[in-house]
């Protein structure tokens, strides 16, 4: 299921593209989707109207074989640069959360199920 899916017209034949792979906590499921739209999402789409990305999409998936509640955030972006702003302003907008959001962002997550992925874009096109 696509909770968001969200890009802008495609001008770059080539840039980055970024994968942040975790599982939720099970009792943590409706509220660590929720969270994320309340406190992060703002922040994606004003770094997608700005143009340091291109695509940026937040997906769950239910493997039979794996945890449930598996959580992937994918964003492209035209070039190292935009990766860069993109850090800064995610790491901007966590310094202002209160501790009880950080305590609940970080609580949401079973430990050491994060996966990282950086890829360079060699091709690619969309509408």
């Amino acid at each position: 299921m696509v909770l968001d899916d969200h890009a802008a017209p495609c001008v770059y034949p080539s840039g980055v593209c970024t994968t942040c792979s975790k599982v939720d906590q099970p009792a943590m499921v409706p509220s660590a989707v929720n969270f994320s739209k309340k406190l992060l999402v703002p922040t994606f789409e004003e770094q997608l109207k700005k143009g340091v990305a291109t695509y940026y999409g937040v997906d769950e998936q239910y493997v039979n074989t794996s945890a449930p509640s598996m959580r992937c955030v994918v964003i492209t972006y035209p070039n190292a640069e935009g990766m860069d702003k993109w850090a800064a302003a995610i790491n901007a907008t966590m310094a202002k959360w209160s501790p009880a959001e950080r305590a609940e962002f970080a609580g949401a997550t079973v430990a050491d199920s994060r996966r990282d992925i950086l890829a360079r874009i060699t091709h690619s096109g969309h509408k």
